[in-house]
C-alpha cells in the first residue's frame, strides 16, 4: 500500500506520542487533530485529548472541517467555553501542546498572523487562534509542510514564542526562560523529517528521516543552515497504519493523500 509523504508526517507524529500515553493534550483544529486521534486509536490509548474550542476528552466520531464542528462535541467528557479551554494553559492542565502555522523557525517560533512586514507590506493571515496560549504555556509539537519559505532562520512575526524570542524591534535574542515562560517546543513534524531541538543551543536538528527522503533534498527544502548529524531513517510505515489513518478521515478531507 503506497503512502504519501504528508501521510508519513501524521503516522510518525501519532508514532511520537506513544511515550506521552496517559497525558493530557491540547489540540489545534487540523492535521493535529488527526494525528492525536490516530495515536489514541494505535499508540496511545489513555491519551486525553481536547479541542482548544471547548471540547474535553474527546472521542471525535469523524473528521472536523471547522474548529466549532458540533460533532467534535460528540460524546466528550465536556464542552466549556474556548475560554475556559486556553486558560487551562496557564493553569497548567494540559502536558502537551499541538499546533500548526505558517511559518516555524530554528528556534520553533511560529507564526501564523503575518507573512512579510506587519508595518509594511505583508500578508494578512488567520491570526493566532489558541496558538499563543499554547505555545506560551505547554511543551509544543509543531507540524508543517517543509518548504524554504515555512521553515526559515527567523519568523517574519511571532505569533507563538519558541526557544528563543526576538525583542520588539531590535534583533537581540532573549530566552523563553527570561520571560517567564514554562514548556517549550519538543519537536517540528513536516512532510520528509521530525527535528527536535538541542539543549544547548535551542536549535533545531533533524532527528528522524522518512524512509526514502534523501539528506539532500531536506537541506535544500530548510531554509536555515540544519544540523543532520544525529539524523537517522526511521521505521518503515506500516499497511495497517495507512489502513487506520484513511478509515480516520475516509473522505480525505485534509489532503493527506
Amino acid at each position: 500500500m503506497e503512502c504519501t509523504r504528508l501521510e508519513m508526517a501524521v503516522i510518525f507524529a501519532a508514532r511520537e506520542l506513544a511515550e506521552h500515553n496517559g497525558k493530557n493534550l491540547i489540540a489545534g483544529i487540523g492535521l493535529p487533530v488527526l494525528v492525536t486521534k490516530l495515536a489514541k486509536e494505535m499508540y496511545a490509548p489513555d491519551l486525553t485529548i481536547n479541542i482548544e474550542s471547548g471540547s474535553f476528552d474527546v472521542t471525535i466520531p469523524e473528521v472536523p472541517i471547522s474548529l466549532f464542528g458540533p460533532r467534535i462535541s460528540y460524546r466528550c467528557s465536556a464542552q466549556l467555553s474556548n475560554l475556559h479551554s486556553l486558560a487551562g494553559t496557564g493553569r497548567g492542565d494540559y502536558d502537551i501542546g499541538f499546533i500548526g502555522g505558517a511559518q516555524v523557525d530554528k528556534y520553533g517560533n511560529v507564526n501564523s498572523t503575518v507573512v512579510g512586514e506587519y508595518l509594511g507590506e505583508h500578508k494578512r493571515l488567520a491570526g493566532s487562534g489558541g496558538a499563543v496560549d499554547i505555545g506560551c504555556f505547554t511543551n509544543t509539537i509543531i507540524i508543517i509542510p517543509h518548504d524554504r519559505r515555512k521553515l526559515v532562520e527567523m519568523v517574519d512575526y511571532i505569533t507563538t514564542p519558541g526557544w528563543m524570542v526576538r525583542k520588539p524591534f531590535s534583533d537581540e535574542l532573549i530566552r523563553r526562560e527570561e520571560l517567564g515562560l514554562p514548556g517549550g517546543p519538543m519537536m517540528i513534524v513536516t512532510n520528509l523529517c521530525i527535528m527536535k531541538f538541542d539543549k544547548m543551543t535551542k536549535e533545531a536538528y533533524v532527528e528522524k528521516i522518512y524512509p526514502g527522503v534523501s539528506k539532500e533534498e531536506i537541506i535544500q527544502k530548510t531554509g536555515f543552515d540544519v544540523d543532520m548529524s544525529r539524523a537517522k531513517i526511521g521505521e518503515e510505515i506500516k499497511e495497517e497504519e495507512i489502513a487506520a489513518l484513511r478509515k480516520i478521515d475516509p473522505f480525505n478531507v485534509y489532503r493527506t493523500r
